[in-house]
């Protein structure tokens, strides 16, 4: 992964766009930079400098290309360009819409997590995951708005015989999974992550509930669910983190910070606040206890 969204303080203030091992190359990309009216610069990990000499590396060593923040979605467009996109994580195709209700688009399929307050029917879902069985995060009723005949499902398996009996009409296009488990579809990885609260009975661990990982091949995106900074949480690898920070029900803004730079993904999203529970000042508390090499997006659509 790369740092992207460190902050460095050298000339000024600026974000890191990406790292590359080669100065050859860093200095090519500060030259389009600059071409481009773009100012950048460059920022050399020392200590991987001098051992990359000592062991007869030359110029390979890591070196970090710095521009202005309001210069960021101009410089990322350009090293697009030049071929780049591989050291850069990008949530584009990610819509926080509400509470905990995610809209990804991925391998070239629709995909929703949690649907809920659902605005428009738009019936454009070719999966729809479900983290527990909580009303904020199933509810059929948002999911027929989003539903086609096609449209496919994943459960916690904890939750299959309530699906069965409530939802006879799902048989054949659903799938259940545990914690620990993946499967593929269409293409995509995914795996069950155990989610769970620490000291509190909303949602036991023992009930099997999941947060996700979904991984399309070139990056690893963690909804995170309804948990705590849990171990099992903190374990996971991932270029791009969905954390609930609303707190009582799940993390409250300083457990999320304390899970985020656990995990250190590029981008990290605050969610599960706004509507049944928190509000936008719980978003702006989590940004402020992020590691600063991590870049927060906040990403809620609706706050009511």
């Amino acid at each position: 992964m790369s740092i992207f969204g460190r902050e460095h303080k050298e000339d000024g203030i600026g974000v890191c766009l990406l790292t590359l091992t080669n100065e050859f190359e860093a200095d090519r990309v500060i030259a389009a930079l600059k071409s481009q009216g773009i100012c950048a610069y460059k920022h050399e990990d020392g200590a991987n400098q001098l051992m990359g000499i000592y062991m007869g590396a030359g110029d390979f060593h890591p070196v970090s290309i710095f521009v202005a923040e309001e210069a960021r979605e101009k410089a990322v467009e350009l090293l697009e360009e030049m071929g780049f996109t591989g050291d850069l994580t990008d949530s584009s195709n990610i819509r926080l819409i509400t509470h905990a209700a995610v809209r990804m688009e991925v391998c070239g399929k629709v995909v929703y997590l949690d649907p809920y307050q659902i605005r428009e029917a738009s019936h454009d879902a070719d999966l729809i995951l479900i983290t527990h069985e909580h009303y904020d995060h199933y509810s059929p009723e948002d999911i027929d708005k989003l539903a086609t005949e096609e449209t496919r499902y994943v459960f916690p398996e904890s939750m299959e015989e309530m699906i069965s009996v409530e939802r006879a009409d799902l048989r054949g296009k659903t799938r259940y999974l545990r914690p620990g488990q993946e499967m593929d579809w269409e293409g995509i990885g995914i795996a069950g992550i155990l989610a769970y609260t620490i000291g509190r009975d909303f949602h036991p661990r023992e009930k099997g509930w999941l947060g996700y990982l979904i991984d399309d091949g070139k990056k690893k995106v963690y909804i995170a669910g309804d948990t705590d900074a849990t171990a099992e949480a903190k374990s996971v690898v991932c270029d791009i983190a969905l954390i609930p920070c609303g707190g009582k029900y799940t993390c409250d803004p300083e457990q999320a910070a304390e899970l985020a730079n656990a995990i250190a993904p590029d981008i990290v999203i605050p969610s599960h606040y706004g509507s049944v529970i928190g509000d936008a000042s719980c978003a702006d508390r989590f940004e402020s206890l992020v590691d600063p090499q991590i870049q927060v997006e906040k990403k809620m659509e609706y706050l009511d």
